[in-house]
């Protein structure tokens, strides 16, 4: 006999998968709430801490904190350019969804002819291997634009700097 779905039924169902019991309020706790409701999708970076803090009442800042800077979870910018916080297990599989549609927007935001976006995208990684400022990153992949160009160090649009900035392989700190 099937159970009819009513509309009460589905909100309980809802808030349920939504604000999961989790117990405690540790970085423990706030990685299992990341590991039940997956990678989370924030408009700017600080959404993922008022993510976690509404879903566990009472947690400390400092174990939000302590889940991103031990990497137990990261935050990069991946589908459509908006940050997404999750296990980092799941980080290189957002980025893979992410490398063929940036691939053709590095190609047109940048007009790249003389490389690659994929050539492009080695390279920023090669750069960012360690922590960058925005305007350092961005600068350094104008000098090399540049010089692959054999032309003067092109401008970059805000949105092409944005997409620079946002390389979906990226960490962002927390």
């Amino acid at each position: 006999m099937t159970r009819r779905l009513t509309r009460e039924r589905l909100a309980t169902m809802t808030l349920r998968r939504q604000f999961p019991r989790v117990r405690g309020r540790r970085r423990a706790a706030v990685v299992e709430l990341y590991q039940r409701l997956g990678p989370v999708q924030t408009q700017v970076p600080r959404a993922a801490f008022l993510f976690a803090a509404s879903r566990l009442p009472g947690v400390p800042y400092a174990e939000i904190v302590a889940a991103f800077e031990s990497e137990d979870l990261v935050k990069g910018s991946n589908l459509r350019g908006t940050v997404h916080s999750s296990k980092r297990e799941l980080h290189p599989l957002l980025d893979a969804v992410s490398r063929r549609p940036r691939a053709l927007m590095l190609r047109n935001l940048l007009g790249l002819d003389a490389v690659e976006p994929e050539t492009l995208t080695a390279e920023i990684e090669r750069i960012a291997t360690d922590w960058i400022e925005r305007d350092e990153l961005v600068a350094q992949v104008r000098d090399w634009l540049a010089a692959r160009a054999g032309s003067p160090r092109p401008a970059l649009t805000t949105a092409a700097a944005n997409l620079v900035w946002g390389h979906s392989a990226l960490v962002r700190r927390p």
